[in-house]
């Protein structure tokens, strides 16, 4: 006698990360940004810490190269 598919029911999650992306299970992004945004003020106090006098456009580097990639990340989705 052959059996039929086993089928298994499916676990609830309230949030869950895939490739570095927070969905949580009403699919509101606010999760995603508030990670992306700490992220972004760690770097910048460890800039801050580390680098007290820095001139306007070595900021503006280091901002674009550090920072933006962060908070610019997956936001989108």
């Amino acid at each position: 006698m052959e059996q039929g598919p086993t089928r298994k029911e499916l676990e609830s999650v309230q949030e869950e990360r895939d490739l570095g992306v927070t969905i949580t299970a009403d699919l509101k992004s606010a999760r995603q940004c508030t990670k992306s945004a700490a992220t972004a003020r760690r770097v910048i106090g460890m800039v801050r810490r580390n680098l007290r006098h820095l001139a306007i456009d070595d900021f503006r580097l280091i901002y674009k190269t550090y920072m933006w990639p962060h908070l610019g990340f997956c936001i989108q989705a």
